[in-house]
């Protein structure tokens, strides 16, 4: 029997090293890089509904989900076939980021390790599911995004994707219907409450091609310093380049979220002083006489916003937040160092709407603090990259992830985030961009161009290195 396991492993790999090889061979013969593969990510990720799904799947079965998973399993297939290739130097945000993952793992056990309900084990084994994608997305931009070029066209037609997810949003806003409702795709079905625009004070909260205002401010918000440093540097005319940024910057209020705005401060608080002193000028005129025009065109807008910070007290959403403290305390204190298993605490039991306490019971302090590491070394890489870089692109560039992602850090006490599938892939894709950029100011402080272009996303080379 144990022969017969050991011709099944070495079949396996054999099978599997096929299958890299075929794949590589196609992508080599249709000049396809990880750029082109992220390119169809971001396409699936905003033009279909993240409420649809493939039902045996679950919430691990978006589209955009689905591909994540493909990349990634694609990229381990080349680490696994390619064993005569040297050690790739380390990625800061991918190594902190794999104390993550072997948290998730360590509370995986954790939870195997007790009685545990089919729900809570099919939950756990989706969660698994939906962090293998988001960890291919990190390795993919790593690895496949090569050069200063192809950063910068990837970075763009980012920038595109959010500002029509966004365009989206401002119609739902406007004419007070979802329209992603409409949509039908054969193989797809609804996993989650049908998407409409549900009413805040009067006006219609927009929810874009995400599954809830909430989500869709924070990715807004996070999103707008990346859209603005399109605008600044991109290609073709004033239109082209800042059409994002001002359908963005309507789409945050018009989502009605307090998570959003919070976000959008903290993102504003660290590009701000990055901004050079005429477009922090230019910024602050436009962003003046931008909200005198809002508020104008929207009457009451102005009223709604500052009713969602003054009564904090009396709002049912914050004394359900608060409340969940006590009670998260409790689960804590009975698995403190790796917790319950990762997504087993469920919505029936309590919504946490913090995504950290909801770590805290599901990966306990290890998985937490991992987490809470990599978000802080993907700042500090992006800002660190922006001082070694010479190149004024590469240095807005850096600023802008930075901002990006300190919004995202914020936004995480205040929504379970990791529940949304594209704040969760906002966060992997931006955290990977961050690692990719290290490696191209690396090579560029250095003076050493990246050697191997990394065909498709199954060749995940360092790009410092040779083959």
């Amino acid at each position: 029997m144990g022969w017969q396991r050991v011709l099944e492993m070495v079949t396996g790999l054999l099978l599997l090293r096929r299958l890299r090889d075929a794949v590589v061979a196609w992508a080599e013969a249709h000049d396809v890089d990880g750029v082109d593969f992220l390119t169809l990510y971001i396409l699936v990720l905003f033009a279909i509904p993240a409420s649809l799904v493939a039902a045996p799947l679950g919430a691990a079965g978006t589209p955009a989900g689905m591909l994540a998973l493909l990349g990634a399993c694609c990229w381990f297939l080349d680490r696994i076939s390619r064993v005569d290739r040297p050690l790739a130097r380390p990625h800061p945000v991918r190594t902190v980021g794999t104390l993550f993952v072997l948290g998730v793992l360590a509370s995986y056990v954790a939870a195997m390790s007790r009685p545990i309900t089919g729900t809570e084990l099919n939950s756990i084994h989706t969660a698994l599911i939906m962090l293998c994608g988001w960890a291919g997305l990190v390795v993919i931009a790593a690895d496949g995004v090569t050069s200063h070029d192809r950063i910068s066209l990837l970075v763009r037609r980012l920038a595109v994707g959010v500002g029509a997810c966004a365009t989206v949003g401002i119609i739902q806003f406007v004419t007070g219907q979802a329209l992603t409702d409409r949509l039908s795709i054969p193989g797809l079905s609804v996993n989650t409450i049908l998407p409409t625009v549900a009413p805040r004070d009067g006006f219609s909260r927009a929810i874009g091609t995400t599954i809830n205002p909430i989500e869709f401010g924070v990715v807004m918000a996070a999103m707008l310093p990346l859209c603005v440093h399109v605008g600044l540097h991109g290609t073709g005319g004033l239109l082209r380049r800042w059409w994002p940024t001002v359908v963005v910057v309507l789409a945050v209020p018009f989502a009605n979220s307090r998570s959003g705005f919070l976000a959008l401060l903290a993102a504003l608080v660290v590009i701000f002083p990055l901004w050079p002193a005429p477009v922090r000028l230019r910024a602050c005129i436009v962003g003046a006489f931008g909200t005198v025009g809002l508020f104008l065109l929207v009457p009451g807008m102005l009223g709604t916003i500052t009713s969602m910070f003054s009564g904090l007290s009396d709002d049912p959403t914050t004394t359900s937040r608060t409340g969940s403290y006590e009670l998260g305390w409790a689960f804590i204190e009975h698995a403190p160092l790796f917790g319950r298993g990762f997504m087993t605490f469920l919505p029936p039991y309590r919504v946490i709407d913090n995504q950290y306490l909801g770590l805290l019971i599901d990966t306990g302090v290890v998985g937490t603090l991992a987490l809470v590491a990599t978000f802080l070394t993907g700042i500090g890489v992006a800002l660190t990259a922006r001082r070694r870089t010479a190149s004024a692109e590469l240095r807005s560039l850096a600023g802008a992830l930075a901002a990006g992602i300190s919004g995202l850090t914020l936004s995480y006490a205040f929504f379970d985030a990791l529940t949304f599938p594209t704040a969760a892939a906002v966060t992997a894709l931006s955290l990977g961009l961050v690692d990719a950029l290290w490696r191209i100011v690396r090579a560029e402080h250095f003076q050493a161009p990246t050697t191997e272009p990394a065909r498709a996303v199954v060749v995940a080379g360092d790009g410092l290195r040779g083959p």
